[in-house]
């Protein structure tokens, strides 16, 4: 009897009352936590705006702009704005670049938007080359811009020596970067035991980046055939040279450095020679 009370009685309709109830129980925690998992799943449209704004983030080093622009630079204390070496043309508000070695740059200090390792970057980013002043000329990277300074020297220097003389008429900006060994109006003339010559040089005008591990120089150069003296600058500096011939006179132009860009100075420098000859009044003397 007691058997049959286990089999069909209270004792089996008591358990399957709690394995139902287990049930129900498991049902309910799987449904709450499938409404949690919901509330918690993100937004597909909003998980991508976060991507791509990580992305950005992380392809950009800290003081960059754009993939190839990098940041100003500023003095302590002070509103001027400058680019580093490493990336010295400078971009501005008005979409174009600034070599640093351009004639006509912005007003000094003001901010550049941002700075470039070389003109094809800064192209590249969309900034266009700042045009130069009337008859600048750009030769192997360095701006050649007119000049009258040493029209009255070169005059006096032909009288002085009694034939012409190479006169420069474009130089490198600034053309204030060029001398004479000496000052006064003859200050073009070389005076030595033997012999006597016309010289002036221009030196440390700017020079586009990686140009030449050399300082800048630009050297004119004349006197009587077979008196020249040696007008290389440094010496052992590797330079470029052009020298020609007339009535009894060697001219010579010469620049640091024998690269190609050298060479397209050089040309630019050449072709901006004029020959000054000795004026009347000297001749007559």
């Amino acid at each position: 009897m007691a058997g049959a009370d286990w089999e069909t009685g209270n004792p089996r309709r008591g358990s399957r009352r709690l394995v139902g109830a287990a049930l129900i129980a498991v049902i309910a925690l799987l449904f709450v936590a499938l409404l949690r998992g919901g509330l918690d799943r993100p937004d597909p449209e909003q998980g991508l705006t976060i991507n791509d704004r990580d992305q950005e983030v992380s392809e950009e080093a800290p003081g960059t702009v754009g993939l190839a622009g990098r940041e100003p630079l500023q003095y302590a204390n002070s509103g001027w704005w400058f680019c580093p070496g490493s990336a010295p043309i400078a971009a501005h508000i008005d979409r174009r670049f600034y070599p640093p070695t351009h004639p006509q740059p912005p007003p000094d200090g003001r901010r550049p938007v941002a700075c470039f390792a070389d003109a094809s970057a800064a192209a590249a980013a969309g900034y266009s080359l700042a045009p130069a002043p009337a008859g600048t000329q750009i030769a192997g990277g360095v701006y050649l811009v007119p000049t009258e300074l040493f029209l009255l020297r070169c005059q006096a220097a032909a009288d002085a020596l009694g034939h012409a003389v190479p006169c420069p008429r474009r130089l490198p900006y600034s053309p204030r970067t060029a001398q004479c060994p000496g000052v006064g109006p003859q200050g073009c003339v070389v005076r030595r035991a033997s012999d006597e010559s016309f010289f002036v040089e221009a030196r440390g005008f700017p020079l586009p980046q990686g140009r030449c591990p050399c300082e800048a120089s630009v050297v004119v150069a004349a006197a009587r055939t077979g008196r020249l003296p040696q007008v290389a600058g440094d010496p052992g500096a590797l330079r470029s040279r052009r020298r020609w011939r007339s009535g009894g006179v060697t001219s010579t132009v010469s620049v640091a450095g024998a690269s190609d860009a050298a060479g397209a100075l050089l040309r630019a420098v050449v072709e901006g020679i004029e020959m000054v000859a000795p004026s009347e009044q000297a001749e007559g003397l």
